[in-house]
């Protein structure tokens, strides 16, 4: 007890050490060095007590009572303590951790013992067999009989061999696509498998004679056996997906219709139909929509940003050919390998199939049978890697063969089934292709597209081996059917979409005419438009190379045509919609006829079937022309239209009598658009430059100017036409000038003269004689007759009515009035204004002037009816506006009045 009280005191008295320790050291701070060694022993002294003290030997309590103070020995306490607390925390966490291992480990160290102790007791009971075992007396044998014995079991191993290697091999033919030395090989395991447990009875004899017995004593046979048995399902499935193949040859395929009949006993009747059903199934996979981006019927209506591009447009011609061609090769190989294989192609000989079968039976290969159809076991164990083990093989298998029935109805066809599956199968392909090409074809905008195609394809089919003539002749019919179905689309949809576009162009033309909405100064005066500036070629395009340099020089050319002949930017853009559409429309009818003989007569007969709708469309876009006019306000604009219409180089297939009925249905439209506008243009002349007041209410001459009215009170006689005559006059000039006729000068001096004689009628009607009859006629309506009748005299006898009447009204005005010399004065104002009137003045064939045009000099090409008088005093041949005294500098002499 009292050694357990010492121990139990340590702790405290380590803590009173520690405040000893602390308070020498506090002291040795303030009294020096000698306190500093007397601490250092005393710290040497507990150390030395406490490791004393922690191993618990030789430890003395009384020692250290006596060395220590009471402080000083609770202080050793209090740190004993705390390293047995620690020490105890440490044992807590081992066993935490440590406890399972422990456990797991002393279970095994208890197993591992009775392990042992159970292969002890074995060991012992081994020992007391062996030991009570009693060693029979060996026969001696003979050679011979061990050579036997030897003999017996080389046979069984070769037996074993084949079993143990034959799945290896099978998946090694399988492969390499042989499925007939596949099937060879598994019916030879099969042969081999029934031989050790059931067959040939002399090989078992000789087994069991030596004590073996297979059943019995191997049961690894039969597991050799399961794992082989499942490679007939493999093989059969693997030759029979073989057949979609149509790239394989003949004798490939002919292997592989072979094994489905030695595997499954198949008649070749239904392997025939597994056949083709398997290449109806391979069509079908080369069959997929085409994959294209427009649609039949739309061509010509997509955005330039989505239409494909050229190359885009080539990928997709080609990739609808090659997807034909690879249908047609299919189909083609397909009935050209049948009739091979069970007719005996097209010389009706021995059918492939037949001859092979007969070798499997006779071994007596004929001349035509392919080397790679002639099988034996015995060639297929040769070319095996342990051939040398399978000469041990007895006869019995290395002669083996397949059972085969030659002269059974499964090995035969009766006559004409062969001919009735082909038949079948060819009409289904050919359905099945038709659908297809009408879905490639679709996709393809143009019909030098479609006729590609359908060359290409023509000539394959020419080509194709494996098809009879009545064959040919309906794919060849197929590839027209539907190429002609698919170009009379495009040249229907092409013509839509022309009387489309020509619709919109024209509504849009009117509508921008009508309402003066983004309408060019060109569209409105093509006067203006003739003489504008064309932008010339640059320097720097014609510097890049020679193709940009043509184009440009191309493009000036084009735009000085088109200024030329009046095309305005609104009719431009009319006309060119209408002729770029036609001449892609004659350009495919003229690509398809620039083909060959067959295809030139098919496309011959393709645009007789297409010509109706053509005609149709002339027709209607004639009425479309016709209905459009009777909506337009005088027909000025329109009338432009119409005569450029006449003239456009659109062609869209249509007979030369239909061109003819649409031109003559467009010049009477054109001819009735004329009488409008000119009623509309002289209605307006008329009513603008002598309105009714100036000759029915008291007015006292026509001419309705300030200065005649003027002249006529002085008393002076008039020496020029009235200003309302020389204004209408020019009125009607500006008016025929803005049909933008400059080309066609028989057609401009027609519109002339015919409008020029109805404003002199209209004249003569509604202006002079009312005047005449109400006796109000002066001196300068005098004057303007004469004129009038000097014009009307230029253009011939074929004005002689008009003259006549016009001498007539002359005649009796001048009752009243004074004689007025003024043939003169009428001859140099005409020379005067022919300048201003040339427009609706004849040409010098017709007028005849009396001096020649050499006699004249050099103006006479302008200056065809005379020249002016410059040596006298100047007279205008219009009123022009007075100048004003604030301004009497501004020259206003161009200033005319219109």
């Amino acid at each position: 007890m009292a050694r357990r009280s010492s121990l139990a005191s340590l702790p405290s008295s380590s803590r009173s050490v520690e405040t000893v320790l602390h308070s020498s050291q506090s002291r040795a701070d303030g009294f020096g060095r000698p306190m500093e060694r007397k601490v250092s022993t005393l710290s040497t002294l507990v150390d030395s007590t406490l490791d004393r003290a922690a191993g618990l030997e030789g430890f003395n309590p009384d020692e250290l009572l006596e060395k220590l103070s009471v402080s000083e020995v609770k202080g050793v306490q209090q740190k004993l303590r705390h390293n047995a607390e620690a020490k105890q925390q440490e044992l807590r966490l081992m066993r935490r951790e440590r406890y399972r291992d422990l456990l797991q480990a002393s279970t095994s160290i208890t197993s591992m013992a009775e392990s042992s102790q159970r292969v002890l007791e074995a060991c012992h009971k081994m020992h007391d067999v062996v030991a009570s075992i009693q060693h029979p007396r060996i026969q001696k044998r003979s050679s011979v009989e061990e050579d036997k014995h030897l003999q017996a079991l080389q046979q069984l191993s070769a037996h074993l061999k084949l079993l143990l290697d034959a799945p290896e091999h099978l998946w090694r033919f399988m492969e390499q696509r042989t499925y007939l030395h596949a099937a060879w090989l598994y019916l030879t395991a099969r042969a081999v498998h029934q031989t050790l447990l059931h067959g040939d009875e002399d090989v078992s004899r000789n087994w069991q004679a030596y004590g073996i017995d297979v059943s019995e004593d191997m049961p690894l046979v039969q597991r050799q056996w399961d794992t082989i048995s499942p490679f007939r399902s493999q093989i059969a499935h693997r030759a029979t997906l073989f057949l979609r193949e149509h790239t394989a040859s003949s004798t490939e395929t002919c292997a592989a219709l072979l094994t489905l009949h030695l595997l499954e006993s198949r008649p070749l009747v239904e392997t025939l139909s597994i056949f083709l059903a398997q290449r109806s199934k391979t069509l079908s996979s080369l069959l997929p929509q085409f994959q294209g981006k427009t649609t039949n019927g739309h061509a010509h209506n997509v955005p330039n940003k989505d239409k494909p591009s050229s190359r885009a447009r080539k990928a997709f011609v080609r990739e609808a050919r090659q997807k034909l061609q690879a249908v047609l090769e299919l189909v083609s190989r397909t009935l050209g390998t049948a009739r091979l294989l069970f007719g005996g192609g097209h010389s009706e000989g021995v059918p492939v199939i037949q001859q092979a079968l007969h070798y499997i039976e006779t071994e007596e290969a004929s001349p035509e049978l392919p080397p790679g159809l002639q099988m034996t076991t015995q060639s297929l164990l040769a070319n095996l890697p342990s051939s040398a083990h399978f000469l041990l093989l007895p006869v019995s298998i290395k002669s083996y063969k397949p059972y085969v029935a030659g002269t059974s109805t499964s090995s035969q066809f009766a006559p004409g089934q062969l001919r009735d599956k082909l038949n079948n199968y060819f009409d289904q392909s050919v359905a099945s292709i038709r659908h297809a090409l009408e879905q490639w074809v679709a996709h393809l905008e143009t019909a030098r597209e479609v006729w590609d195609v359908r060359t290409v394809s023509s000539k394959l089919v020419k080509s194709l081996e494996g098809l009879d003539s009545r064959e040919r002749a309906q794919l060849r019919s197929l590839l027209d059917d539907v190429s002609q179905r698919q170009v009379t689309s495009l040249w229907k949809s092409a013509l839509a979409d022309i009387e489309t576009s020509f619709r919109e162009r024209v509504d849009h033309a009117l509508d921008a005419l009508r309402n003066n909405a983004n309408v060019q100064r060109a569209d409105v005066q093509p006067v203006q438009y003739l003489f504008e500036q064309a932008p010339l070629p640059s320097a720097s395009q014609v510097g890049l190379n020679l193709s940009s340099a043509a184009s440009s020089f191309q493009r000036y050319k084009t735009t000085l045509q088109r200024q030329l002949h009046g095309r305005t930017p609104l009719i431009d853009d009319i006309l060119n919609t209408v002729e770029r559409y036609a001449r892609e429309l004659h350009e495919d009818i003229d690509a398809v006829r620039s083909r060959d003989e067959d295809s030139r007569t098919l496309a011959e007969q393709m645009i007789q079937n297409y010509r109706p709708e053509a005609e149709a469309f002339c027709s209607r876009l004639a009425q479309s022309m016709e209905e459009t006019a009777d909506l337009s306000d005088d027909g000025g604009k329109y009338l432009r239209l119409e005569g450029y219409s006449l003239k456009t180089d659109g062609h869209v297939g249509c007979s030369d009598v239909a061109l003819d009925a649409c031109r003559k249905k467009l010049e009477a439209l054109q001819y009735r658009t004329y009488q409008r506008w000119q009623d509309y243009v002289l209605d307006r002349i008329v009513s603008a430059h002598w309105p009714a007041d100036s000759y029915s209410e008291g007015t006292s001459n026509a001419s309705n100017g300030i200065a005649a009215q003027d002249r006529t009170a002085i008393g002076s006689p008039p020496t020029r036409p009235s200003s309302a005559l020389l204004q209408a006059l020019l009125a009607l000039v500006t008016s025929i000038q803005d049909l933008g006729v400059f080309i066609d000068s028989e057609r401009r001096q027609r519109i002339a003269a015919d409008s020029l004689r109805d404003l002199i009628i209209r004249m003569l009607d509604q202006i002079y004689l009312p005047i005449r009859v109400s006796g109000r006629m002066s001196a300068q309506d005098v004057w303007d007759l004469r004129f009038i009748r000097g014009i009307t005299e230029l253009w011939g006898n074929a004005w002689s009515g008009i003259v006549h009447r016009l001498e007539w009204m002359v005649s009796k005005m001048q009752e009243k009035q004074p004689q007025l010399d003024i043939d003169k004065s009428l001859a140099e104002n005409l020379s005067r204004v022919q300048i201003l009137l040339a427009p609706m003045l004849p040409p010098p064939s017709l007028s005849e002037p009396s001096a020649s045009l050499s006699d004249r000099g050099k103006s006479a090409g302008l200056l065809c009816y005379g020249q002016p008088v410059i040596e006298q005093q100047f007279h205008s041949a219009l009123d022009l506006v007075k100048p004003s005294a604030r301004f009497g500098l501004l020259l206003v002499g161009n200033t005319a009045v219109r």
